[in-house]
């Protein structure tokens, strides 16, 4: 279903369909359930398992956002009908809410006989009483008819003569014929026809061209779909070769070819019995080690740039990555192969996945490699990184230092991969609100990649980017020049696209409204969130973090109604991409709490702040900034609402950690010190606090 709806949306040319995180099932299916588009047919085959249409699959990691059931995603509109083939009657009956279902009985035999002479098309093969006896073999079943009469008109045989290959009477027949398949469809008497028809042709496939049965057991361990025609052509392979090969498997309609020949689809019964012959021959793992070596080589380490690439390859390095392999080589290639999926979720916002793939590759590599080998050192450090997009700060700066001191000690501490080390680690200190670490560390890595990669390299320029982070995070007002100058060397160098350029905007975005240029601040924000809904998607943290920065805007320029409803939206969104608990999430209830209070909802904007502290400490701990920002935000709901008594105590303790962790002279202590001032005096002027890091 992805795979076609898909298609589907490129087709018909919907708008949004270049994003990489679109919800192609809800784009398609809200098409297709609009009236004014026109007449429509649906065919649904195969929908044996209602399952897959009950829960909502991981389709995310297919390159598409599924956000709800696939029963969800069928479209309904009085222009259109959804045809539905199963052999469950009950999941036909459930997917079209009750109705009575068509039931298709086995083929009569004058209609198995037209389809089976229709595509023979040879007189000499039109054996009235042969043909029969074949109809009765294969069961009637098309698919096995289809197949069968492809055999006989490529080899050019008689019905009689493919009759005596299918009885054939040997041994591996026979297992082929005892094993119960589960996707062989029809009644019991007929379930083994496929079998039997497949196994004529590919015997014969076998010995008349060897690369074709290798292509179609290569096929067999890949994703049934969307074969990429450059995954099957062998390095250095005549193309002639390669061309009559796959052309073979099209005459004995065992492949189909897809979008004008460049991808290519094997039946799912053809892929099942294909897989079943290779066990028998004891070859499965011949052909899994193969698609291992081809895809680790073929896919991309998930940069920027590499996005199609990594999505039409993924359901592929999907299948490939849940086989067990054995040896080393072959546990290391799949190591590498799961380092790249990681950083290509990582990419797209898929942070736990990306957790789950690192970890399985780091235990890999530092069982056969050791502690020390430098991509186990890379794997430590992607681990860190996706660690760090989780809100696991703790953790994150534990293993990073661990691995940090492996780097310096391994390749020296001016080696680049040492370099970034240093980089993710001041990261991570400066999520933890360690600003002045982080500046420390920050300005040292940036000295050294100036020397090491020159002034303009990207690695460069993200170094100059977040010490103008922590900069600012300290109220230093040399942070604005260097965001400024990063900028222009981000759109020279990278592009105006490139996510790292839009990070950057939303910096310099950020730093205006600081200085109170709201329009200009404004106006840079709806640019950046535009290019990062296209570039990235509606749902990537990346843009999620632009809605919510263009809704501070809007409560800075008093258009309140507005923030709160993008604040509202930015929550929701970062609740079901990121978590509950995940800082962002809390920064963005941070946030709708202040717009409440600005409007005099105080109640309800105290009781979502109460939530928002108890998870702030929970997760960042009682001394983080964003923890003591919450403590003033809710010293100020206190106040307004004449909570006199509760609001000194909860500003005494804020002011404490303030001078205890950000030191007495940070602006941010001495606004604390201020509003406190002005509350045990007569005065009623209380400034809310700077808002939590995003």
């Amino acid at each position: 279903m992805d795979q076609a709806y898909k298609d589907i949306a490129r087709k018909l040319c919907l708008l949004g369909l270049d994003k990489p995180n679109v919800d192609t099932f809800k784009l398609v299916s809200e098409w297709l359930s609009d009236d004014a588009h026109g007449s429509w047919l649906l065919v649904l085959d195969n929908a044996d398992n209602m399952e897959i249409f009950r829960t909502k699959s991981n389709l995310s990691s297919a390159g598409s956002e599924q956000t709800a059931p696939l029963v969800n995603y069928l479209p309904r509109s009085s222009n259109g009908s959804i045809l539905i083939t199963t052999r469950d009657k009950r999941v036909g009956e459930a997917l079209v809410n009750g109705e009575k279902a068509i039931m298709v009985l086995l083929m009569a035999e004058p209609e198995a006989e037209k389809l089976l002479w229709s595509k023979v098309a040879q007189e000499k093969s039109l054996d009235k009483t042969k043909s029969s006896e074949l109809l009765e073999v294969l069961g009637y079943l098309p698919l096995a008819i289809t197949q069968a009469a492809a055999y006989i008109r490529h080899n050019s045989i008689t019905i009689e003569q493919y009759l005596k290959f299918i009885r054939t009477d040997d041994s591996e027949m026979q297992d082929l014929l005892s094993e119960d398949l589960p996707d062989l469809r029809r009644d019991f008497e007929s379930q083994n026809s496929v079998i039997r028809s497949w196994k004529v042709s590919f015997d014969q496939i076998r010995k008349q061209k060897p690369r074709a049965a290798e292509i179609l057991s290569l096929m067999a361990v890949l994703d049934r779909q969307g074969i990429p025609k450059a995954l099957l052509l062998r390095d250095g392979e005549r193309g002639t070769e390669f061309t009559t090969a796959l052309g073979m498997l099209q005459a004995f309609s065992l492949v189909t070819p897809e979008k004008g020949g460049m991808s290519f689809e094997i039946h799912r019964l053809v892929q099942v019995s294909t897989q079943r012959w290779l066990g028998l021959q004891g070859e499965t793992a011949r052909w899994q080690e193969e698609a291992l070596k081809i895809l680790t080589a073929a896919f991309p380490s998930g940069d920027y740039g590499t996005w199609m690439t990594c999505e039409a390859l993924f359901p592929h390095v999907q299948a490939v990555a849940r086989y067990t392999f054995i040896s080393d080589p072959n546990l290391l290639q799949r190591a590498r192969l799961l380092h790249n999926m990681s950083s290509y979720d990582t990419t797209q916002g898929r942070y736990n996945l990306a957790c789950e793939r690192v970890l399985d590759a780091l235990s890999t590599r530092e069982n056969i490699l050791g502690l020390e080998h430098p991509d186990t050192l890379t794997s430590m450090n992607n681990l860190v990184m996706v660690l760090r997009y989780q809100g696991k700060y703790g953790t994150a700066e534990e293993k990073l230092q661990r691995a940090l001191e492996l780097r310096k000690k391994v390749l020296g501490p001016e080696h680049p991969d040492t370099l970034m080390g240093m980089s993710n680690l001041a990261l991570v200190l400066r999520s933890q609100g360690k600003y002045e670490e982080a500046e420390e560390t920050h300005r040292l890595t940036l000295e050294l990649r100036e020397k090491v990669l020159g002034p303009e390299h990207p690695d460069t320029l993200a170094s100059m980017n977040n010490l103008a982070l922590v900069l600012n995070g300290q109220g230093k007002q040399e942070a604005a020049e260097i965001h400024r100058r990063v900028l222009e060397l981000k759109e020279k160098v990278l592009g105006p696209e490139h996510p790292s350029t839009l990070t950057s905007m939303n910096n310099l975005a950020l730093m205006l409204k600081g200085q109170g240029k709201y329009e200009a601040a404004e106006r840079m924000h709806r640019r950046t969130l535009e290019l990062s809904e296209k570039v990235l998607g509606p749902e990537h943290p990346d843009t999620l973090t632009s809605i919510n920065n263009l809704a501070l805007v809007f409560k800075s320029r008093g258009k309140y109604e507005e923030a709160e409803e993008t604040h509202r939206l930015t929550l929701e969104l970062r609740d079901k991409v990121l978590g509950r608990e995940h800082p962002s999430t809390l920064s963005s209830m941070n946030n709708l709490t202040l717009v409440l209070g600005s409007q005099g909802k105080y109640e309800a904007a105290e009781k979502m702040h109460r939530r928002a502290l108890e998870l702030s400490e929970k997760v960042l701990g009682r001394e983080h900034p964003s923890t003591l920002a919450s403590m003033n935000i809710l010293t100020v709901l206190l106040k307004v609402q004449g909570k006199h008594e509760a609001a000194e105590e909860m500003h005494r303790q804020a002011l404490e950690l303030h001078e205890k962790v950000l030191g007495p002279e940070h602006p941010d202590t001495l606004m604390s010190m201020s509003n406190f001032a002005g509350m045990l005096g007569s005065s009623q002027r209380i400034s809310y606090p700077p808002r939590p890091p995003p």
